[in-house]
């Protein structure tokens, strides 16, 4: 099969596109999986902080049960509205000790989300967020599925001794953020696209003027009188003049 010759305009453009195109696409690309890594990294650095915030002041009165059931209970739900308390038993399986929901007209920013099945959500995560740490300021996270809602939720948790305070983030406002993000970077490439062409038109515009003049100026070179002879190079038709004839003497 032959393939059709195209033109040099046609060959610099689309090469100009190719290389276009693929370079923003790449680096699009590249630039949405760092942005994906600094907002999650972000909102985990903010939910930290809004965690922190209260379990920094109510940790300490994690002492004894009777405490951790009323003074701690009470300073908790006293600086956040959602808030659960575990434990771990002997055989390593965690149970949740108290939990509060109440209503805040002013919230913080990550707000912790109202769960259902906290204990479900915290089985999932347990090797990962009820583990014993250096200090009450060592926070572990895990991202885990709120089995009745399908929500991806961000948990959040402090230890001191054998109890752990756990908060519950939504990610899925930032996960639908995320999500369109792929959509908008093929629009931004199909735009690059478009600027593209017209820069490669433009330029093989300007490269094929210079070549035109070259290839001109070699055909004008390349116009010599037909030459026709044997095949050992015998010449005929060319224009001759004649040669004066010199005589010749002897010694």
């Amino acid at each position: 099969m032959k393939w059709p010759a195209f033109g040099l305009r046609t060959r610099v453009t689309a090469a100009v596109v190719l290389v276009t195109t693929t370079a923003t696409a790449s680096m699009a690309f590249a630039a949405g999986a760092l942005q994906k890594n600094e907002v999650i990294g972000g909102f985990t650095f903010a939910a930290e902080s809004a965690f922190g915030s209260v379990f920094g002041q109510v940790w300490p009165l994690l002492k004894s049960p009777d405490e951790q059931q009323r003074a701690f209970a009470d300073a908790a739900s006293a600086r956040t509205q959602e808030w659960a308390l575990f434990t771990r038993d002997p055989d390593g399986s965690s149970r949740m000790l108290n939990y509060a929901s109440t209503n805040f007209y002013r919230l913080p920013q990550p707000a912790p989300a109202r769960v259902g099945d906290r204990s479900g959500v915290v089985a999932t995560v347990a090797d990962q967020v009820l583990v014993h740490t250096a200090g009450p300021a060592d926070f572990r996270t895990a991202t885990a599925i709120d089995p009745e809602t399908g929500r991806k939720l961000l948990v959040v948790a402090g230890n001191h001794g054998n109890y752990w305070m756990v908060q519950f983030f939504d990610l899925s406002p930032v996960e639908v953020g995320l999500a369109n993000q792929p959509q908008q970077l093929v629009y931004i490439a199909l735009g690059v696209g478009v600027l593209g062409v017209a820069a490669a038109l433009l330029a093989a515009r300007y490269i094929q003027r210079p070549v035109r003049r070259v290839a001109s100026a070699a055909r004008q070179l390349g116009t010599v009188p037909s030459m026709s002879g044997s095949r050992c190079g015998a010449v005929t038709n060319w224009p001759t003049s004649p040669v004066p004839s010199t005589p010749w003497h002897s010694g």
